[in-house]
C-alpha cells in the first residue's frame, strides 16, 4: 500500500472500522500465483484506528484450486454482504449516465480505481505475519468510502459485482488461466454479467474492469477458465418477489388511509 493510500485509509477510518482481508499461504511455496495480477491465500484483518492489526489468519490448502475456491467464497461473502448497503447504492447512484447498469459500472470503476499488486498493498501488514501474506481483499462497501480507491484484479472485482447485484443484474466471478509460462495455474479474475434486460438482455457480457478496454472484452488466451456465481439468479428472482409484495402492501394500507 503506498503512502498515500495509506494515510488516506487512516483518515477513513477515524469514525469507523475498515475491514480487509489479507491472505497468507500454509507455506512459502506459491501454488496460486500469477506473474499478473490474482488471488493466493484467506484469512481476515482490518486496519482499525489508523494501526495495522491482524485480527486473524486462516491457513489455507496449499492445492491451488482449493485455494481458489475459498478466496472466490470470501469475495462472493463480502458481495453479498455488502451490496445492499447505504454506501453501495450511493456509489451506484452516483455512477448513472448512461441508464446502462453494465456501461454505468465499468465506466465509473475503471475510471475510480487504480490498479496496485498485492505485493505493495501488503507491506504495512507483513510484519504482523510470520508467513507470507500474498493477498488483500477491501470489502465493496469500504472501497466506495475511499477517495483513493486502489486494489487489484480482485478488488475489481468485488466492488464491480456489488454495484451489479445492487441493480438487479446477474454476474460471475470468472477465473482463467492465461499466462502460457505457466498455464495450469489461476492467472487472473473478472467479472461476466448476465442482464435481464437492456441492449445487452439474455447474454453472456465479460467484464474485465481492471485490463479490459470495454464492456464485452476477455483475454482471448485461455488455458483454462471457471465461472463463480456471485448470487444464484434464483436468489435475485426471489428478492425482486420480496420487494414486489412488499410494495404491494404498502400501496394497500396506503390506499386504506
Amino acid at each position: 500500500m503506498g503512502g498515500g493510500t495509506l494515510r488516506s485509509t487512516r483518515h477513513l477510518v477515524q469514525d469507523r472500522t475498515r475491514e480487509v482481508t489479507h491472505l497468507r499461504r500454509e507455506t512459502a511455496t506459491t501454488g496460486f500465483q500469477p506473474a499478473a495480477p490474482g488471488l493466493h491465500g484467506l484469512g481476515i484483518g482490518s486496519f482499525i484506528n489508523g494501526d495495522q492489526q491482524i485480527l486473524g489468519l486462516d491457513v489455507v490448502s496449499d492445492d491451488p484450486d482449493t485455494q481458489v475456491s475459498q478466496v472466490i467464497g470470501m469475495m462472493r461473502r463480502y458481495v453479498n454482504e455488502d451490496y445492499n448497503t447505504p454506501q453501495i447504492r450511493r456509489a451506484v447512484l452516483e455512477a448513472r449516465i448512461s441508464g446502462d447498469p453494465l456501461y454505468d459500472t465499468f465506466r465509473a470503476v475503471k475510471h475510480q480505481m487504480q490498479f496496485v499488486s498485492d505485493e505493495s498493498t501488503v507491506q504495512p501488514v507483513q510484519a504482523e505475519s510470520q508467513l507470507p501474506v500474498v493477498e488483500a481483499l477491501t470489502r465493496p462497501r469500504d472501497m466506495a468510502l475511499l477517495r483513493m480507491k486502489r486494489g487489484d484484479c480482485d478488488d475489481f472485482c468485488t466492488y464491480g459485482a456489488a454495484m451489479l447485484t445492487a441493480q438487479g443484474v446477474p454476474c460471475s466471478f470468472v477465473t482463467v488461466a492465461a499466462d502460457p509460462s505457466m498455464p495450469d495455474v489461476w492467472s487472473h479474475v473478472y467479472l461476466a454479467a448476465y442482464p435481464d434486460s437492456g441492449s445487452y438482455a439474455g447474454q453472456r457480457v465479460p467484464m474485465d474492469i481492471s485490463h479490459g478496454p470495454y464492456v464485452g472484452w476477455e483475454t482471448p488466451r485461455v488455458f483454462k477458465r471457471q465461472e463463480w456465481p456471485v448470487m444464484a439468479k434464483l436468489q435475485l428472482v426471489s428478492l425482486g418477489v420480496l420487494i414486489y409484495v412488499g410494495y404491494l402492501t404498502w400501496k394497500l394500507v396506503e390506499n386504506k388511509r
